[in-house]
């Protein structure tokens, strides 16, 4: 059975930085990875983090949206996670917490756009 997805999809490469707070190590985690996958409902985050899981099911993200876009920061929950051993990478979903309505619509825009492309490609 394939799960249909909410919102459309598009792939992209986009730099973001990420803070995770854990209240179990008590510290923060700086680090700065991308993005491969971009909806108005979340991200696929690809950081160069070792481990199995992380520390915490939410974060603060920073998104650096491609110009004329400018970028934007909140805070989401990671919904799933995957650890790339090879690559040593760490994989995950990330569901916005909340978004502005300018940001929404600077996501629907690039959505939209990038999806134009893929068509006319």
């Amino acid at each position: 059975m394939t799960r249909r997805r909410k919102h459309s999809r598009v792939d992209v490469n986009i730099p973001v930085s990420c803070r995770f707070s854990s209240d179990k190590i008590q510290k923060n985690i700086f680090t700065t990875g991308s993005v491969s996958d971009l909806s108005v409902g979340g991200m696929k985050v690809s950081l160069p983090l070792s481990g199995d899981s992380l520390p915490t099911a939410s974060l603060h993200y920073n998104l650096q949206l491609p110009a004329p876009f400018s970028g934007f920061s909140g805070n989401g929950e990671i919904k799933w996670q995957l650890q790339d051993k090879r690559n040593q990478r760490l994989l995950f979903g990330l569901s916005f917490s909340s978004l502005s309505e300018d940001q929404q619509k600077d996501l629907e825009s690039i959505i939209d756009e990038l999806n134009e492309d893929t068509v006319k490609s």
